[in-house]
């Protein structure tokens, strides 16, 4: 069965969300490992062409962390 890509692509914006409070909090992780965790993120993005997908459904990431 494929993936559904708008299901992958919410599924990096919540990890990319997480990354970004993680690194705002300066809590959980370094900045080194942030860095190359959302490096690595933008490099799963580009390899299964997630930039062409457009949600056309609204959704609310929910912060639980």
């Amino acid at each position: 069965m494929p993936m559904n890509k708008i299901i992958f692509k919410i599924w990096l914006d919540a990890k990319r969300s997480h990354l970004k409070h993680s690194n705002e909090m300066d809590i959980l992780y370094s900045k080194e490992f942030i860095k190359g965790q959302q490096a690595l993120l933008d490099e799963i993005e580009e390899d299964f062409n997630l930039e062409e997908v457009k949600e056309e459904v609204d959704y609310h990431i929910e912060n639980n962390f």
